[in-house]
């Protein structure tokens, strides 16, 4: 043992964290990640099942307010339970091993401390490249019409999902006849055009107007605030959202849609010409944030094991509001 003596467990767990928080503020950045941009984000153990799941269960009164005149009763109404959406909370984890006789000298603990540090970094970096991956593949695959399980079967521990592989009523994301729960009407919110002014005032008009009534098709207010586009369209968008002038025009109009909506560019929208309008908050994801440490000793091959893991899941709890072009169908 030249050079050092042998550490315990305590001391091992005591480097490892040390190595741990020197790495992880440069490797993992929330500020980097887009999907909190436009999503809603909860703690995992906030969920219905803490850490596992979360069921949305909502009583639906769909009626308006009554105007009443002096001395009239208050009119009754009746609520019903309307859908009910789901969202799976997954765990992803990884380790790896460090001979306890490395430790025994004082330079193979220095090897040491660098094989945890490139762990740690690869491991964050590569835990927020999942996370925009999976948010911004509920779009890239919300056309599917026969479902896509990979995204979209949210069963957990106890809790199946009845609607494994699409959402929440039944269809894909981005459909063409999305029901409501207490009328016969259906709904679109797939198209297949090209990002251009007068496709974006369509799709906008759609999501804040033609789509925008609640599940006994009373109207509401649903105005999308995000555009979302792949690598390929991000100057199409920016060009979109911030001329002074209408884009292409030849009289001088002002452009009507500048600053409108928020641009989002995503490398995971993989279809170039894909691209969708969005309002915040209607894709829902649980996130334990930066990875979790932790430390134990496998005595079968006698290593001082590193362990990181970290908690997340994302779906979509409302269809309104969200507009989806040229995303695949099949």
């Amino acid at each position: 043992m030249s050079g050092g003596t042998s550490i315990d467990i305590s001391q091992f767990r005591a480097l490892a964290s040390d190595v741990s928080i020197s790495v992880l503020p440069n490797a993992y950045q929330e500020a980097a990640l887009l999907f909190p941009s436009f999503c809603e984000v909860i703690d995992p153990n906030a969920a219905s099942v803490p850490l596992y799941g979360d069921i949305s269960t909502t009583l639906h009164f769909g009626t308006t307010p009554d105007e009443t005149e002096d001395g009239q009763p208050f009119k009754r109404t009746t609520g019903g339970e309307g859908y009910r959406p789901q969202i799976k909370i997954r765990a992803f984890k990884k380790s790896i091993g460090i001979p306890r006789r490395m430790l025994d000298s004082l330079a193979g603990r220095a090897n040491a401390e660098g094989i945890v540090a490139t762990f740690v970094q690869q491991f964050a970096s590569n835990a927020m490249v999942q996370k925009d991956q999976f948010v911004f593949g509920l779009l890239q695959n919300g056309g599917k019409t026969a479902g896509d399980r990979k995204y979209f079967d949210n069963s957990f521990v106890g809790r199946t999902d009845a609607n494994a592989g699409l959402i929440y009523d039944g269809v894909s994301y981005f459909n063409s006849a999305h029901p409501i729960k207490f009328g016969a009407t259906t709904y679109d919110n797939a198209d297949a055009t090209a990002l251009t002014g007068t496709n974006l005032d369509a799709a906008y008009t759609k999501a804040a107007y033609t789509n925008a009534v609640n599940e006994s098709g009373v109207q509401i207010a649903t105005p999308p605030d995000v555009l979302i586009v792949p690598t390929a369209l991000r100057s199409t968008g920016q060009v979109l959202l911030g001329s002074d002038q209408a884009p292409g025009g030849a009289n001088n109009d002002i452009n009507t849609n500048r600053g409108l909506l928020k641009l989002v560019v995503s490398p995971y929208i993989t279809t170039a010409t894909a691209w969708a309008v969005l309002k915040s908050g209607t894709i829902r994801a649980f996130d334990s944030g930066a990875p979790m440490m932790t430390t134990w000793v496998d005595e079968d091959s006698d290593e001082f094991v590193v362990g990181l893991k970290y908690y997340f899941g994302a779906g979509v709890r409302e269809w309104r509001g969200s507009v989806g072009n040229n995303f695949p169908t099949s």
